[in-house]
């Protein structure tokens, strides 16, 4: 009997780890679908292309809305390297909460150096330095600077970092980004800086916080740019969930009916 009990344990536990991978498997096919599907309309429309990315990245129904004007706007020519650096603010929101977010774009990427170290993908592996006018807590650490890579989008010559830096602003109100150093990575791991924006450039950034200022006229507003035709081509692909979990379900029934009321009915006859 205890071995029955067990069995059943066992199998309860199998079914609930299998709807978990499931659901991870869902929605992680639901998002890489989105972007493909909207790649031919944003791919070349920065704002739209951020919007979508943060709508993506963050899968619980917040649409976003996203300032036109970046507070920044820098080429970058070198022998080696050109990029396009810009750094916009957009906002992600629901009915109940909203959340504003720094966008670190890098755009036109051309990196010509034969040092330089290539991910899994053929992708050049580009960072940040952030240095803060503070020390925060970070895991265990309380360093005053913070290093983040860049997400790679469509191509190469997109590279994307957002940042939330509500929660910090909550534990360290007068917090503040005083420098920024990008760098990609070198084969043997050393980091070639080819920018540095200093706390001047940056002074103006605490502004980047979106909601108080537009949260009732975001979809009036010149200043603002709002799709929400974004947030509704996501929750289309929600029908992924019903179709998987149709099917699990049934092999599910069959196999708890197997496995357990069939032998049952043998035994009784």
């Amino acid at each position: 009997m205890k071995i029955k009990y067990l069995y059943q344990i066992i199998f309860i536990f199998l079914v609930a780890s299998g709807s978990f991978l499931l659901a991870t498997y869902v929605e992680s096919a639901k998002v890489t679908d989105f972007i493909l599907n909207e790649r031919s309309r944003i791919e070349e429309d920065d704002q739209r292309l951020l919007l979508a990315t943060a709508i993506a990245n963050r899968n619980d129904g917040s649409d976003a809305f996203i300032l036109k004007q970046p507070f920044l706007d820098r080429l970058v020519e070198s022998p080696t390297l050109q990029a396009r650096i810009r750094i916009y603010a957009l906002s992600l929101f629901t009915q109940s909460e909203s959340t504003d977010l720094m966008a670190l774009f890098i755009d036109d990427l051309v990196i010509n150096d034969n040092d330089a170290l290539l991910d899994n993908d053929g992708f050049h592996i580009v960072n940040v330095t952030l240095g803060f006018n503070q020390a925060i807590k970070l895991n265990s650490n309380t360093p005053d600077n913070s290093f983040e890579t860049f997400v790679t989008l469509y191509t190469n010559e997109q590279k994307l970092i957002l940042i939330e830096l509500d929660e910090l602003l909550n534990k360290y109100p007068t917090l503040k980004i005083t420098s920024m150093m990008f760098s990609y990575t070198l084969q043997n791991q050393q980091q070639s800086t080819f920018e540095s924006i200093d706390e001047e450039v940056l002074v103006n950034l605490d502004q980047f916080q979106l909601f108080q200022p537009y949260g009732s006229s975001y979809l009036i507003s010149q200043e603002i740019l709002y799709d929400p035709t974004l947030l509704s081509s996501l929750e289309g692909l929600n029908h992924y969930y019903i179709s998987h979990f149709s099917v699990y379900i049934a092999i599910v029934s069959i196999l708890t009916y197997a496995l357990f009321f069939q032998k049952k009915k043998i035994k009784s006859s």
